[in-house]
């Protein structure tokens, strides 16, 4: 499924480099990733909430779509969206 994912990034033009922070250590490790090859299950998934909520759309739709049953799952993405 991610790999899926990855491809769909690619075509979707996410072909350019990001620079990524890791811990090791004890240290920052910072390295320039292709932003493609972020796209994982979890990180699709938040990126589609929390871009949902930031266009304005209802709480209720991208609830429905990711299947939370309960809005304080939700407003998990909507505390994100209130530090933009």
């Amino acid at each position: 499924m991610n790999r899926n994912l990855k491809r769909i990034a690619q075509l979707a033009g996410l072909r350019y480099l990001v620079e990524v922070a890791t811990a090791a250590e004890g240290k920052v490790v910072k390295r320039p990733l292709l932003k493609h090859a972020l796209g994982r299950m979890h990180t699709m998934r938040h990126s589609f909430a929390v871009l949902s909520l930031m266009r304005g759309l209802p709480v209720a739709m991208p609830m429905k779509v990711l299947g939370h049953a309960k809005i304080q799952t939700m407003m998990l993405y909507a505390e994100v969206v209130e530090d933009f």
